[in-house]
């Protein structure tokens, strides 16, 4: 079992190797899928994120939840602490924390029941997460026991390991995981 660094490594080795066009191509085919499942279409608000360094992008589903009357919320990290800030458009970001686009404007959402899209850099056929080290969602989900999450994962194939993740009793696992060929529900 390699350990997170290395996984990490290897991950963003693979991303790194992407084209435009395919990152392009899966994102589509992933954001198809979403808006097809259950859970978007019964959410009435989605906590999403921005992508960054070839990560599934995002952009076409924040589009689609707008035009189906959906509130969207994105992170706003301020030190090690994360809120989600309503967005109706993506004229209210601008690059932030690590090069990442924020809200700079908008309300802090808290709702009762949420569908977050979470980043991710691998994940185990348990649903286990390996994200970025910072443990911001973990923290974030931990702190908000009185939402009814429904957690969902886009990526790409080849983020799926069949090896099992070595995880902490805070790390919080999937109930999703999305790609452009498959769709993995818990």
């Amino acid at each position: 079992m390699d350990d997170k660094k290395a996984i990490r490594k290897r991950i963003l080795k693979l991303r790194s190797s992407l084209t435009p066009l395919d990152v392009m191509r899966c994102s589509r085919a992933v954001i198809d899928k979403v808006i097809e499942s259950e859970e978007y279409k019964s959410s009435k608000t989605i906590y999403t994120y921005f992508e960054t360094e070839n990560e599934i992008s995002t952009h076409g589903l924040m589009r689609r939840a707008w035009k189906d009357g959906k509130k969207v919320a994105v992170p706003l990290c301020i030190g090690n602490r994360m809120e989600f800030i309503r967005i109706n458009g993506l004229d209210s970001v601008m690059p932030g924390f690590k090069g990442i686009y924020e809200p700079f404007e908008g309300e802090v959402l808290e709702e009762d029941e949420v569908l977050m899209i979470m980043p991710g850099l691998a994940f185990d056929r348990s649903f286990n997460r390996i994200g970025y080290g910072g443990g911001y969602y973990d923290r974030y989900i931990s702190e908000h026991p009185e939402v009814k999450f429904t957690l969902m994962a886009l990526c790409y194939d080849f983020q799926i390991l069949d090896e099992k993740l070595d995880v902490f009793l805070h790390d919080i696992p999937v109930d999703m995981i999305i790609t452009p060929k498959n769709i993995m529900i818990r």
